[in-house]
């Protein structure tokens, strides 16, 4: 006879255990102080099993039978519905917001896999978490993520760091999907084209006299004196702003003139050495004497137990441009940003004669096609003497009145 809910109001302790069928495999068990949890029994693989589908009067009959139902289901498309309410449970826990997801892909693919990953994270906390982070996984939509996380990006005026924000997104959402943790992208169909649009490459690149404006002018700027030291040394070495921002002084050894940056540093996953000109190793000199003993080579102001953000150079770069200074640069050249010195120091080494693909290992960029797959050489030799050859122009450039004119070697290509 099936149960009622008058039989399960009636049970009663007995000091004993004891169970009431109901149908379909549905049973409540009765503990000996009278305790009622539903079950439901069944067979997988050949083995009998029983599975806990709420405890009574928590869970009422109507309910309890539509869980077993739902659970007959998964049998006859051959699931064990144990395995699948671990699976649910497990998935619910991983992540269930917005929020959630991107710690979620963070601890498990963004740190392993990604070079600087507390930059992406600083990304999400100001962009996605304080707009959708509390968004449930099952609800966000295309219009949250148009209208609340892009949408204000684009109206300060950033449409290269919505497209950014957006890549990361897809990526993030792709990954949940990937692992069960939500059924469709809310991302997957906004492109680019349509948010920040096409991005141009841009092609900005420092004329002789403009390196010796700003060398010389930024002593008079009102940046930190890291920060002045530390775009000197981009220019010099021709290396990224979130790799010198992210460096110990462990990796840079002085007395070898070499930079190690370390593999979770670097754009493409993999250690580069750096050789260090004399003005290169001059200017970190100078710049370990602000270090205040801290194991980062531009530890962050507030705390020097963490560097400082690359953003820091990027925006005092750009006040020391838009007239908030007693000495704006921008009244001698136009406009520049950190990246495009590292433009300069390329294009300015292959105007010296360097060859075009020991200037690509200086930047530390991939070699494709056959050299990719057969080349091992690491180039050393080629890019030390790279290097000094840029550091001495770049010294007898920015040491004079700036009429210095940076000529191509013998055998220049």
């Amino acid at each position: 006879m099936s149960l009622t809910d008058t039989k399960l109001k009636s049970l009663k302790a007995t000091g004993k255990t004891y169970e009431i069928a109901d149908r379909d495999g549905l049973s409540v068990r009765v503990s000996p102080k009278g305790a009622g949890t539903f079950q439901f029994r069944y067979r997988f693989l050949g083995k009998q099993q029983r599975m806990r589908i709420g405890s009574y009067p928590d869970t009422l009959l109507k309910e309890a039978r539509e869980r077993a139902r739902a659970a007959r289901a998964l049998l006859e498309h051959g699931l064990d519905p144990i395995t699948q309410a671990r699976l649910e449970k497990s998935k619910q826990q991983q992540a269930s917001t917005v929020k959630e997801l991107c710690v979620y892909w963070l601890e498990n693919y963004g740190r392993p896999h990604r070079a600087r990953s507390d930059e992406i994270e600083q990304v999400l906390e100001k962009n996605v978490y304080k707009q959708v982070g509390s968004y449930p996984l099952e609800s966000v939509s295309r219009r949250d993520i148009v209208n609340r996380v892009l949408k204000p990006i684009l109206d300060r005026g950033s449409r290269v760091q919505a497209n950014k924000v957006l890549t990361l997104l897809k990526q993030i959402f792709a990954y949940g999907v990937e692992h069960g943790l939500l059924e469709a992208s809310p991302s997957e169909y906004i492109s680019k084209k349509n948010v920040g649009g096409r991005e141009i490459a841009r092609d900005r690149v420092l004329t002789d006299s403009e390196i010796h404006t700003v060398w010389t002018e930024i002593d008079a700027s009102k940046m930190s004196e890291p920060v002045k030291l530390a775009v000197k040394i981009l220019l010099a070495t021709g290396q990224r702003r979130g790799e010198l921002t992210n460096a110990r002084w462990l990796n840079v050894d002085l007395g070898g003139c070499v930079w190690v940056i370390p593999a979770e540093n670097s754009k493409n996953g993999k250690e580069h050495r750096v050789p260090l000109s004399s003005l290169a190793v001059e200017l970190f000199k100078q710049l370990k004497t602000f270090s205040t003993g801290s194991g980062w080579v531009m530890p962050s102001v507030k705390h020097d137990d963490q560097p400082m953000s690359e953003r820091v150079i990027s925006r005092a770069v750009n006040r020391w441009q838009t007239g908030e200074s007693d000495r704006p640069v921008d009244k001698w050249i136009d406009k520049f940003t950190p990246h495009d010195l590292r433009r300069t120091a390329a294009t300015k080494m292959n105007g010296l004669g360097v060859s075009p693909h020991v200037v690509e290992k200086v930047l530390n960029h991939t070699m494709g096609g056959v050299m990719a797959v057969y080349n091992r050489y690491d180039y050393w030799p080629e890019m030390v003497e790279a290097l000094n050859t840029w550091g001495n122009a770049l010294e007898a450039l920015t040491s004079g009145n700036g009429n210095v004119v940076l000529l191509k070697n013998k055998g220049a290509v």
